[in-house]
């Protein structure tokens, strides 16, 4: 199968990565946006929760895990989010 297809095939191997680094930068942009805008109005449910996909999309997204020990990326996700709420309550 050598032509078009077989071209496009290699195009779509070469992209993949570009496709999955913009996603994962999209995602995070958007939690940190809508995060803002939890704390700014004083919802502290949804800033917990924003919070917490927020640090554990970071934590699958890095390269090189603090901790390798199960259940260690949602304990990091738990504490950032308890964090937003404090310093919510901080800044009130």
């Amino acid at each position: 199968m050598r032509g078009w297809d077989a071209d496009l095939a290699g195009r779509g191997a070469a992209v993949a990565p570009y496709v999955r680094v913009f996603l994962r930068g999209f995602l995070l942009v958007t939690l940190v946006a809508l995060n803002t805008r939890q704390v700014s109005q004083g919802h502290y449910g949804g800033a917990f929760v924003v919070g917490g996909l927020i640090s554990l999309t970071w934590w699958a997204n890095s390269s090189s895990k603090r901790e390798d020990v199960r259940g260690a990326g949602v304990a990091y996700a738990l504490g950032a989010a308890c964090g937003t709420c404090l310093g919510m309550w901080l800044g009130a």
